[in-house]
């Protein structure tokens, strides 16, 4: 019996053992989730927020407001985003002496996380340099399914690399890829969407 009960014992604690292993290798991995954005007026102007979610969870979020008063708005800045976290929730206390930033920064959270469910999906971003600049994508997925893409990039050719903006997009959608020809004579910009749709996927993973 003595034998029995020294057998289930070391398989507990060998077990508890491997768990707490687990966890610690776990913490080091970065966090996996869709990123999604946000924007609300605060004091002093726009407050932007970039949500980070894992499933269900907010792991992450990052609060930036340049025109908040110092010492005041910017406290709001720095604390409520870990709150939010913690929390898993906006239904948080705002930060005392800054009402408005704090509100500013739930109610921007809270847009970011309406745009995703609204979309029925994550909304994830990439970067790539283009012929002009840095071109930029917004790309919203439902499940595994591309169901909109929204490419910026002001540096790029009017008429050429502009066309690229306007018409790949609805392309990359179609096909639900990224493997589509790029649009006649915008073939730099082109693939420049194509490597920041790539890098939104790539980020998601």
């Amino acid at each position: 019996m003595k034998k029995g009960l020294f057998v289930v014992v070391v398989l507990v604690l060998s077990y508890a053992i491997l768990a707490v292993g687990n966890g610690m290798l776990g913490g080091t991995e970065a966090v996996a989730g869709a990123s999604l954005t946000g924007t609300a007026n605060g004091f002093g102007g726009e407050v932007s927020v970039t949500v980070t979610m894992d499933g269900s969870k907010i792991a992450d979020v990052v609060a930036t407001g340049s025109s908040e008063t110092q010492g005041i708005g910017s406290n709001a800045i720095e604390q409520l985003p870990a709150k939010i976290v913690e929390a898993n929730s906006t239904d948080v206390e705002v930060i005392s002496g800054a009402t408005v930033t704090s509100n500013a920064i739930i109610e921007a959270v809270n847009n970011a996380l309406a745009s995703n469910s609204a979309a029925g999906g994550a909304s994830l971003t990439g970067t790539a340099e283009g012929f002009g600049g840095e071109v930029s994508v917004t790309v919203t997925m439902d499940g595994d399914k591309i169901v909109n893409v929204e490419a910026t990039g002001s540096n790029e050719t009017q008429g050429i690399g502009s066309n690229a903006i306007e018409q790949l997009p609805a392309k990359i959608v179609e096909a639900n890829s990224t493997e589509v020809d790029a649009i006649a004579g915008a073939t730099i910009t082109s693939k420049a969407i194509k490597e920041a749709v790539n890098s939104a996927l790539e980020s998601a993973k």
